[in-house]
């Protein structure tokens, strides 16, 4: 039987989360804290298999935890050597906070609120099945070896740079050394297009072109248009893929 620690709280989410677990697998032990020094005291009286972890967690009654965030659980997790590797996924409203989740944490992986069963169940299945690619996503390892599912729908473009591809996203970027632009390409849905030996853009969040000087924005960041990729992408952009 797999014991899930849930540390969120808000008691609504808490519900509708574990509902979520129970649905994936009624079989699944599940634990719930809504302050920091529970989630230590249940994660040192039980062996958990794998914590969710909202990261802002505003109702901290406890005098010595008043101030402690699911990153900080996270931390201490990290810290103890019975759960040193235990899979961690956080819960968060702040996008901006996922990169210290990942790089402090070494999270497998994260949801944003509002998050659906859906997107509960593909986190699982990444967990549990080892998926690494599939129709909707693909799962890189970061530079700390830290497997991170990315949804295709959320990435602006990607770029490789000194033998590192850099994944841009709504969420933050992500580097790795293990997924090279022509891996990605050859998984990626048909809204990518390659702009240049360096570039392949998510053509949904083009914003605008300049075809005399050769540069493509997306969401802010301007673009060289190589002139080996031109023509396929000036075919693409008059069938108004843009």
């Amino acid at each position: 039987m797999l014991n899930i620690l849930i540390v969120e709280d808000e008691k609504l989410q808490t519900e509708a989360l574990r509902e979520m677990l129970l649905t994936y697998n009624p079989k699944f032990n599940i634990y719930v804290a809504h302050n920091a020094n529970n989630a230590i005291s249940i994660s040192s009286d039980y062996d958990i298999d794998l914590f969710i972890l909202d990261v802002d967690l505003s109702d901290n009654s406890d005098s010595d935890n008043s101030n402690i965030s699911g990153i900080d659980i996270g931390l201490k997790l990290r810290n103890s050597s019975k759960y040193s590797t235990t899979p961690i996924i956080y819960l968060t409203g702040v996008p901006e906070k996922i990169h210290q989740a990942v790089n402090d944490v070494h999270c497998f992986s994260y949801l944003s609120k509002p998050y659906s069963y859906f997107d509960i169940k593909k986190t699982l299945d990444d967990i549990f099945h080892s998926t690494h690619i599939g129709n909707d996503a693909i799962t890189i390892n970061t530079l700390l070896n830290v497997q991170i599912p990315i949804n295709f729908r959320n990435i602006y473009y990607v770029e490789c740079l000194n033998h590192t591809t850099i994944i841009y996203t709504i969420n933050g970027s992500f580097e790795t050394r293990m997924l090279t632009l022509k891996d990605f390409s050859a998984t990626a849905p048909d809204y990518f297009l390659r702009i240049h030996k360096s570039y392949i853009i998510n053509i949904n969040y083009l914003y605008s072109y300049q075809k005399t000087k050769r540069l493509i924005c997306i969401n802010g960041t301007e673009l060289p248009l190589g002139r080996k990729y031109k023509d396929d992408f000036d075919i693409a952009f008059s069938k108004g893929l843009h």
